[in-house]
């Protein structure tokens, strides 16, 4: 399974501003999601998740998501 894990706020938006992109245009996932649920109870709707995915000819993908409900 890939890497999930919560950014920070100073964190999101900074890693968002180099994709030019905001927190209402990200694709979103669930907080109900098993992987969200896994990162523990202090995750709430609107953090940003990065998803870090591991491959042997791409290399290290990164993606991100908006949590709601």
């Amino acid at each position: 399974m890939p890497r999930h894990r919560r950014l920070e706020p100073k964190q999101a938006t900074e890693k968002l501003a180099i994709l030019n992109v905001s927190v209402e245009q990200l694709p979103r996932i669930l907080k109900t999601d098993p992987a969200v649920q896994a990162l523990g109870d202090d995750i709430a709707t609107g953090d940003v998740i990065e998803i870090e995915r591991v491959d042997e000819r791409a290399g290290i993908n990164l993606a991100y998501r908006q949590v709601i409900e």
